[in-house]
């Protein structure tokens, strides 16, 4: 209200809030702002069927080369895989199934160390964790790596298959499409199970086909990233989507981060899924200090 009695409305960006919100409480964000209800494509199938592949070559000594677009692609990939290596953040995670809301919630710090992400419980948490624990529901599936580990994928196995599919506008904007595909056969693609008895749990990894699209903007930044496994036994048609955004920080250049991320499953029949974003992301430097005798 101003001196003279009369009332102001003061307005905020969306976005400016929500960033406010998810460095302060990343949980509340995850509940206002949270992608389980976010209508944007990003979060929909993939656009073409499935990329089915022409037979495997005998070794990779018979493999044609990429086209330009291709070897492009696959050299932004690698990049964009190992700028995940040097920033923490926080990442949120909503478990439900269905169309239910979520029925359970968490945040944890995150980094890649060594290749491979590691969690800490946040906010004050001191024990450094390999996995989320799973949420005390009869049956739930957790989103994995696939924010690093999808454009190492596409980056570096040169038994991936991937070939340039017609483009698209989203948003307004034109957008490249990309489909991969390995077999089962070419050892790309591993699934974990993990069967939880409550007092110990057993874990099981299979070696499956795989199967995504990947969307990059005109100059070929990678925006969207998607992941299919043919998989055996009782889980069926496990998908999972990232998206990436640029992020500045001071006197840095702009880089792509993971934005978000949804994976979802079946299990007899039932659809379960994990949900979350990305949020309050920091750079870290590793320090080298030489001691003199």
């Amino acid at each position: 209200m101003a001196k003279d009695g009369s009332q102001i409305a003061l307005a905020v960006p969306i976005q400016s809030l929500a960033d406010f919100v998810g460095r302060v409480q990343p949980l509340l964000a995850q509940s206002i702002f949270s992608p389980a209800n976010w209508q944007d494509p990003s979060f929909s199938g993939d656009v073409y069927p499935k990329f089915q592949s022409p037979p495997s070559s005998d070794g990779l000594n018979h493999r044609l080369p990429d086209p330009p677009d291709v070897q492009a692609l696959r050299n932004n990939a690698q990049l964009l895989a190992q700028n995940m290596r040097d920033f923490v953040a926080i990442q949120t995670f909503a478990w439900g199934s269905g169309n239910k809301k979520p029925a359970a919630e968490a945040a944890y710090e995150i980094q890649v160390i060594d290749g491979y992400q590691r969690f800490r419980e946040y906010p004050d948490g001191k024990k450094e964790l390999d996995d989320v624990p799973l949420p005390w529901l009869n049956t739930a599936m957790s989103t994995g790596g696939e924010w690093s580990e999808i454009p190492a994928l596409v980056g570096t196995q040169l038994k991936l298959k991937i070939h340039e599919a017609d483009g698209m506008i989203v948003n307004g904007s034109p957008v490249k499409v990309f489909q991969y595909r390995a077999d089962a056969k070419d050892g790309v693609c591993r699934f974990k199970s993990i069967l939880d008895f409550g007092f110990f749990a057993t874990s099981k990894i299979a070696t499956v086909a795989c199967y995504g699209e990947v969307w990059t903007d005109q100059d070929m930044n990678i925006r969207r990233m998607s992941e299919h496994f043919d998989l055996p036994g009782k889980w069926k048609n496990y998908e999972a989507v990232v998206t990436y955004d640029w992020v500045r920080w001071p006197s840095q250049a702009p880089r792509l981060v993971p934005f978000t991320i949804s994976a979802q499953t079946e299990y007899k029949g039932k659809v379960y899924w994990c949900r979350g974003r990305f949020m309050n992301y920091r750079l870290f430097v590793n320090e080298v200090k030489f001691a003199q005798n």
